[in-house]
């Protein structure tokens, strides 16, 4: 009886250090949402500072714009990334893309703010 004990102990505590030698060398769980790439943030956050450095955002409205550029730059890669498309559908659907974010951001904007893009920048035509 105490060889059957001793065997069953020397077998939880195998299965136990297994499994954690499994969890230890898997590493840490991925996330299920894909991060997005720094080239990317990098391209939202430069859009926003010319904005802002322009028209003066508020943080409320800087919070908006920046959720706007994350859109169009996620849209833009997954129409860029979509091989049935041919590079002509590809250029439309991304300028329809950049066209509606325009649209978009000037909902955001105060009429002083749209009125200083299109004076001084030429911006949201």
């Amino acid at each position: 009886m105490k060889m059957i004990k001793a065997s069953v102990k020397s077998l939880f505590i195998l299965i136990t250090l297994v499994s954690w030698c499994i969890a230890v060398t898997a590493g840490p769980a991925q996330s299920q949402t894909p991060k997005a790439d720094p080239e990317s943030a990098q391209r939202v956050e430069k859009a926003l500072e010319r904005l802002d450095a322009a028209v003066k955002l508020t943080p409320e409205q800087k919070a908006k714009v920046k959720a706007l550029f994350q859109d169009r730059t996620d849209k833009v890669k997954a129409i860029n990334d979509d091989p049935k498309l041919t590079p002509d559908q590809k250029r439309t659907k991304v300028q329809e893309v950049r066209k509606s974010t325009r649209q978009a951001i000037k909902g955001v904007l105060t009429s002083q703010q749209k009125e200083e893009l299109v004076k001084h920048h030429g911006l949201l035509h």
